[in-house]
């Protein structure tokens, strides 16, 4: 899947298993048509990283993840940008994008609901620090 689509919707669980299912049987060889393939480690160990012993494979669920959550990055640092002004306008024009709910409304676009779910992990695992008196503080 082209990363264009994993940077804008937050792919489905199914389809993410689908793909995964995919590369395991290419990458192990399993021939089209049987019903059984020989799997020597589990496709989880083989996407760690070679560091810690896997062959450094993308685990896309990871990967859709972490590029969705870059877009909310980025909407945080660039609050200025043409793409953040325009989502503020329809989705949170009051709230800062740290605040605001990030449950999803059935009327939203699915790049917003993309963009939630990655708003939602800075949310939860940002922290401001208290920088040298100014009175921007800064999230890192």
């Amino acid at each position: 899947m082209a990363n264009y689509q994993m940077s804008t919707f937050k792919i489905p669980k199914t389809t993410i298993e689908e793909m995964n299912k995919i590369q395991r049987n290419f990458f192990w060889g399993k021939e089209e048509g049987k019903s059984k393939g020989i799997y020597p480690k589990a496709w989880i160990v083989v996407c760690k990283s070679k560091e810690e012993g896997g062959l450094g494979l993308m685990n896309l669920e990871k990967f859709n993840d972490a590029i969705i959550t870059n877009m909310g990055w980025r909407m945080l640092q660039q609050p200025d940008s043409l793409g953040t002004q325009i989502m503020q306008a329809k989705y949170f024009s009051e709230d800062d994008i740290m605040h605001i709910s990030t449950n999803p409304k059935p009327t939203d676009s699915w790049v917003w609901k993309g963009i939630l779910s990655g708003i939602e992990n800075i949310q939860r695992i940002g922290r401001w620090e208290i920088g040298k008196g100014k009175n921007d503080p800064n999230l890192v």
